[in-house]
């Protein structure tokens, strides 16, 4: 069956949140939030030259290697969902 790029990404989100329920808690949503209004656009794409649009806030270690680095601002970057699923894609 093939999804459409909007329902593959739920799906993939879907899953994540079924492996890690850190993120749907409120301190993380709040902090999400709050970078995602600092940095509007897609880190990745920006520094390609391409101005994108923020859909993720991601930990640039993961926190399944990094717990310690959940909430650590520095270790966040705003991503596309482009980015953001490569990223994760080449991490697994």
């Amino acid at each position: 069956m093939h999804l459409a790029k909007k329902d593959r990404y739920w799906v993939l989100k879907s899953e994540q949140r079924k492996r890690n329920p850190f993120y749907d808690t409120p301190r993380w949503r709040k902090l999400s939030k709050i970078h995602k209004i600092k940095y509007p656009l897609c880190k990745h794409c920006k520094d390609k030259g391409v101005t994108k649009q923020v859909d993720h806030t991601d930990h640039i270690l993961p926190i399944t290697t990094h717990p310690q680095l959940r909430y650590t601002w520095s270790n966040l970057q705003s991503l596309c969902i482009s980015c953001h699923n490569t990223k994760t894609a080449n991490e697994n």
